[in-house]
């Protein structure tokens, strides 16, 4: 399965979200996206810009526990219009995926499928979502 689909099963199986889109934090491009409706490119900037602000946030939070662990690989930003689900590769720490999804949607299920959607679209064996 390609990217496209992986991002378009991703969004179907989640009514809620609006917008799902696959980046690479290195470069700050979102490299792929599954919309409802076209996106403009300042807004898919602005993902790519609080996606690498909110995994900064991580990894300073994990270095100053002393944890092993370089940085989480999901994070979720709550406003009162919307819920922006980031999970980020294993891995590969420059590749992410986001949902954009309603204020009320589920992220304990989103975040998961999201990471196994990554998964598929690294073809990473070691991957582990």
């Amino acid at each position: 399965m390609g990217i496209a689909e992986s991002l378009d099963d991703l969004r179907r199986e989640n009514p809620g979200c609006s917008l799902v889109a696959f980046g690479d934090l290195r470069t700050h491009l979102v490299l792929r996206t599954s919309s409802e409706t076209p996106c403009a490119q300042e807004h898919l900037d602005r993902i790519c810009t609080l996606a690498a602000q909110t995994f900064s946030s991580c990894d300073l939070i994990h270095k100053a526990g002393d944890t092993p662990e370089t940085g989480g690989t999901a994070a979720v930003v709550l406003t009162a219009n919307e819920t922006t689900v980031f999970v980020r590769s294993d891995t590969d720490k420059s590749d992410f995926i986001c949902c954009v999804c309603a204020p009320n949607d589920r992220t304990d299920t989103i975040a998961p499928m999201a990471a196994k959607a990554l998964c598929e679209i690294s073809q990473d064996q070691k991957c582990n979502p």
